[in-house]
């Protein structure tokens, strides 16, 4: 056996089939790591593979269990229930005559690792259904998971407390980049002062 594969005693687990994909490549990336290292930058570049990999596995657990909760919270679709939900309108605040456009494919963003794609309920209003341009229609499943700007809540949260305890929005960007996770500096902006309006 290579110095580069486990000599650990394998064993058999039932694996979920929507997570078998993503658990064979973290193995496939844990048997690949080097057994060998005898320094710390060597020690580093293995820790950033192990981190690597773990996100992955991470990013696709979520995804397959947000994407069940925002299935399982949506009503499907009939014939006269094309308009948002009663409840659903209440919660998040929508203007009357947002109606369902279907669904779309979404990538949000996690607080670690890559953007997971989530496919989810457009609402708009008709005449804004095809035009381009910001705040012409929402994700209300989205919002309901505290969602916005296609950052998870958990994100939004690690980037507050960055602009917190940074001296500039440029440095929090650096820091969460650190910690794994890539903003921009206006969606960074525009999610802290979307979360200062929500908690006042």
């Amino acid at each position: 056996m290579s110095a580069a594969a486990s000599s650990a005693p394998v064993v058999s687990i039932l694996v979920p089939v929507e997570l078998q994909e993503a658990l064979t490549a973290f193995v496939a990336a844990y048997q690949g790591l080097p057994r060998d290292f005898r320094t710390a930058p060597q020690l580093i570049e293995v820790e950033q593979q192990v981190a690597a990999a773990t996100d992955r596995l991470g990013a696709s657990t979520l995804q397959t269990l947000v994407q069940e909760v925002i299935q399982s919270r949506e009503a499907p679709r009939r014939r006269g229930q094309s308009c948002v939900p009663d409840w659903l309108q209440r919660l998040v605040g929508l203007p009357k005559g947002f109606k369902n456009q279907g669904r779309r494919r979404v990538m949000v963003r996690l607080a670690r690792g890559a953007a997971i794609p989530l496919r989810v309920r457009y609402y708009s209003r008709n005449c804004d259904r095809d035009r381009a341009g910001p705040c012409r229609g929402c994700y209300p499943a989205l919002a309901c998971l505290g969602i916005f700007d296609r950052c998870s809540p958990l994100l939004a949260s690690h980037a507050a407390l960055c602009v917190a305890l940074c001296g500039s929005f440029a440095e929090a960007e650096q820091m969460l980049r650190l910690q794994g996770a890539t903003l921009d500096g206006k969606t960074l902006r525009d999610l802290v002062y979307r979360l200062g309006t929500l908690t006042k």
